[in-house]
């Protein structure tokens, strides 16, 4: 059966897909976990599905219960019917004579399905992969959006606490010969020790791989900057370019990987130019590092200009930013925020440099 052309509707229809959901079948729950891994393209489609069988079954009566009283309602109403409709005996009506009770169940079953999604769907002021907010899109596939964070245990006991707007995926065999995951966004790992196993951070610059640590890794890809902070133990980070060069981190240390901009050089060489920094991470006068305050719910700024920390206030608060004034965009804070609503960071920063701001729904205005 060809899934690949499959859209969230086709998943709804597939008993083996809503078996699947249900979790009532352990060989249908191992196929689509598979799958999943295999082919991240549909994963859009699939977290639709998914979606949109937890809102229709209103977690309280599975699909198939309701598909099994469909069929039981159309058993009941042919029970009266002495003679075949004869618009209908061409098309679901067998050759013994009787109506394709399944056939019909299923139609009206697609019928119900497809618009109780689209009422839902008007409904809800969010898109799809927002309905479930951090949450976990299948056994190997994890995420959060703006404003939020969360907290995951894999299988072989390492956590790992997940930034706002994040994504990581676990490869396949994960725990078996190795242990490898694809992040997408920032996140802190507390790797279990095995040294048999290691335990490697793929991202579009660096792979970062350990045998037991605890390390932050930064890799958001509207930012210049990728980065590995070093909390505890040992790892090596290596370059994904030609070079692979690799670097061994000691505790407090990390590394940057910075894209150059010399425009020049980059279309003498046709490519980017990595730029790498090995150096210590910061501590405040507190002694906290900044680069994971942000796991303790905390947000360290550190000299940093406005339009340094656009993105990161915009992740934090699921806001946008929108400066008035380029002269705004230049003003630099040091601060310690914690739990702060949007509106009281920016009254602290304004203690610091002076600016006017005005909050229309999800848009803060800036300017002098």
């Amino acid at each position: 059966m060809d899934y690949n052309q499959y859209t969230s509707v086709d998943f709804l229809t597939d008993e083996s897909f809503l078996s699947y959901c249900a979790g009532n079948d352990e060989e249908h729950v191992r196929f689509w976990q598979n799958y999943t891994i295999e082919h991240p393209e549909k994963e859009q489609e699939l977290s639709e599905a998914m979606v949109m069988y937890k809102q229709l079954s209103g977690n309280k009566r599975p699909v198939e219960t309701e598909l099994a009283n469909f069929k039981q309602l159309i058993q009941n109403r042919l029970n009266v019917i002495e003679q075949p409709v004869p618009e209908l005996s061409e098309s679901y009506v067998s050759s013994t004579g009787q109506f394709k009770i399944y056939r019909v169940a299923a139609l009206l079953m697609l019928m119900v399905l497809i618009g109780g999604f689209f009422v839902w769907r008007r409904s809800s002021p969010s898109n799809l992969l927002n309905a479930e907010q951090g949450t976990q899109l299948s056994k190997n596939i994890f995420r959060t959006e703006k404003a939020q964070r969360k907290k995951i245990t894999f299988e072989d006991g390492t956590t790992v606490s997940l930034n706002a707007d994040t994504k990581i995926s676990l490869r396949k065999g994960y725990n078996k010969n190795t242990r490898e995951v694809d992040l997408i966004g920032e996140a802190f790992f507390e790797v279990e020790h095995n040294p048999a196993v290691p335990f490697i951070v793929h991202t579009a610059k660096l792979d970062v791989k350990v045998l037991g640590t605890k390390f932050n890794v930064s890799a958001y890809p509207d930012e210049r900057r990728t980065e590995a902070s070093l909390i505890m133990g040992s790892i090596q980070a290596s370059l994904n370019d030609k070079s692979r060069s690799h670097f061994i981190l000691k505790p407090s240390e990390k590394i940057t990987v910075e894209e150059d901009q010399l425009a020049t050089a980059k279309k003498i060489l046709a490519k980017d130019i990595p730029k790498v920094l090995v150096s210590n991470v910061h501590l405040t006068n507190r002694n906290v590092v900044v680069e994971t305050a942000w796991v303790n719910n905390g947000l360290e700024i550190n000299n940093e200009t406005f339009i340094e920390l656009q993105q990161k206030l915009e992740r934090e608060y699921g806001v946008t930013l929108a400066f008035k004034d380029d002269e705004v965009k230049k003003y630099k804070f040091t601060a310690t925020l914690k739990n702060e609503p949007i509106n009281e960071v920016l009254k602290a920063m304004q203690t610091v440099n002076y600016f006017n701001y005005k909050i229309k729904g999800n848009t803060v205005q800036l300017s002098k």
